[in-house]
Parts: C-alpha cells; sequence; structure tokens
C-alpha cells in the first residue's frame, strides 16, 4: 500500500530543485500533485515529470506572498481533486551573503513575504480543509538559523520565524488533528545554492562548502523529500511540532574545519 495512495498533496515552489523532488516523490507513493508556484515553466516540467511516472499533477500560479493567489491556490487544489491532505510550504527566497548595513528593507520585506508571509497565508487558508482530513503542513527552515554565518540576517531571521510558525501552529492545529512539522536542510545541491555565495560558485567554493558538513557532502534535493514523505505520512503520526535535520552533519560541523 503506497503511503499516500488517493491523498492530495499542494506543494509550494515546485518548480524547480527539493519543491520538484518532492512532487515526484509523494507521487510516487500515491499522492496527488498541485504545484503553486510563479515559476509556469518549471512547475509544468514537474507536472511532466509526474506524470511521465504515472502519477497525477496540476499547475497552478502563485506567487505565495500573494493573498489572492494563495487562497486561489487552496480552492484550486480542493476543485482538482477533491481534497487536502498534506501542504508542503517550500517556495522561499535567498540572500546573497550581504551585511546588514549593506541590505535595505524592501529586500528584508520580500524576504520575508516570501519565505514568512507565505507559509503562514497557506496554513491558514489550508486549514479548514485540513480539518476534514486531518492532514499534515511541513515548513522549510535551515540549518543556518541554527549556526548563524555573517551576512545572513535577513534569511535567518525569516527561517527562525518559520520555526516559530511551525511550533505555534503545531499546537494551534493539533486539536483538529493536523500535524505541522519543519525540516531544517544543510546546503541543497539546487540552482538556489550559489545565490547564498558572495563570491564566484566555482569548485573550489563548491568543495569549501561540502567541508563545513561532516559528511564533507551536499545534500541532494530528494532527501529532502524523503524526509517530507516521511514526516506527511502516518508513519510520523506522533510526531508534530518537530525541526528534522538534513544537513549532512553542518550542524555539527565539518571534520573539525570549523
Amino acid at each position: 500500500m503506497k503511503r499516500f495512495a488517493d491523498k492530495v498533496a499542494l506543494i509550494t515552489g515546485g518548480g524547480s530543485g527539493v519543491g520538484r523532488a518532492a512532487a515526484v516523490r509523494l507521487a510516487e507513493e500515491g499522492a496527488r500533485i498541485v504545484i503553486a508556484d510563479i515559476n509556469e515553466t518549471g512547475s509544468r516540467e514537474t507536472v511532466e515529470a509526474v506524470k511521465k511516472n504515472g502519477g497525477e499533477a496540476a499547475f497552478v500560479l502563485c506567487d505565495v506572498s500573494d493573498e489572492t493567489q494563495v487562497k486561489n491556490a487552496v480552492a484550486e487544489a480542493v476543485k482538482l481533486f477533491g481534497r487536502l491532505d498534506t501542504l508542503c510550504n517550500i517556495a522561499g527566497f535567498p540572500q546573497k551573503s550581504t551585511r546588514i548595513e549593506d541590505c535595505d528593507v524592501a529586500f528584508w520585506e520580500k524576504v520575508f513575504a516570501i519565505n514568512v508571509k507565505g507559509p503562514w497565508m497557506l496554513s491558514k487558508y489550508a486549514l479548514p480543509e485540513l480539518k476534514k482530513t486531518k492532514g499534515t503542513i511541513t515548513n522549510i527552515t535551515s540549518v543556518g538559523l541554527h549556526r548563524p554565518r555573517p551576512g545572513n540576517t535577513v534569511y535567518g531571521s525569516s527561517k527562525g520565524a518559520v520555526y516559530s510558525l511551525t511550533k505555534t501552529t503545531a499546537i494551534e492545529f493539533a486539536a483538529y488533528g493536523i500535524r505541522v512539522n519543519c525540516i531544517a536542510p544543510g546546503p541543497v545541491n539546487t540552482p538556489m545554492l550559489p545565490q547564498f555565495v558572495a563570491d564566484d560558485f566555482t569548485e573550489d567554493v563548491v568543495k569549501q562548502i561540502k567541508g563545513g558538513t561532516a559528511l564533507d557532502a551536499l545534500v541532494e534535493p530528494e532527501d529532502i523529500a524523503a524526509a517530507i514523505a516521511f514526516l506527511a505520512s502516518d508513519d510520523a503520526s506522533k510526531i508534530t511540532a518537530f525541526e528534522l535535520y538534513v544537513d549532512a552533519g553542518s550542524f555539527t560541523g565539518g571534520r573539525g574545519k570549523n
């Protein structure tokens, strides 16, 4: 029996990277997938990847910082597939290493609108549907939240807010049988990774990043997708308000190097 048979997953940021990997993984386990993203081209590629493997998927254009579009994404998921069982808040916006004195307020507002307001609104508007299915929410934080670096004040703070959002919504939603958890990735091998680096993204930079992990490795999108599949499944039925590190040991540190 597939863990997500007859279930429906709404995945933000599904047009590439972790979101795409999560869509493919949950579909392989039986879920019908709705991709909510501003990246139409990438999202349609994800839909085709799911369908190629025999799954069901659809795309809805959604800027997660826009309340109207968020409401529409939830409504479309239910209209298309009749229910909603799991919400995966994966869409995010990075910060290239920049000191606080060089960041402007507009940038701060954009990062928080996407990384924090988006998951908050999606949780709010998905709640009536998740109550019906006793569903799940999985958010994405960051190991950088717990292991801060200079130049990461905006992104790190936003992920700190997502961590708090996860804990508080988990307590609020527990009364409805809804579980809420989050995953803290380390450096993930996606198109977003170079956007965190101030310098040119060279092989030496990649080597340095790997060296900051205990396993001397980048995390792959499929690693995060596997963790999402676990936390959203009945295998984790007694797990809520939890943050799971999928970081190749970067929180612990890289083999004594840093």
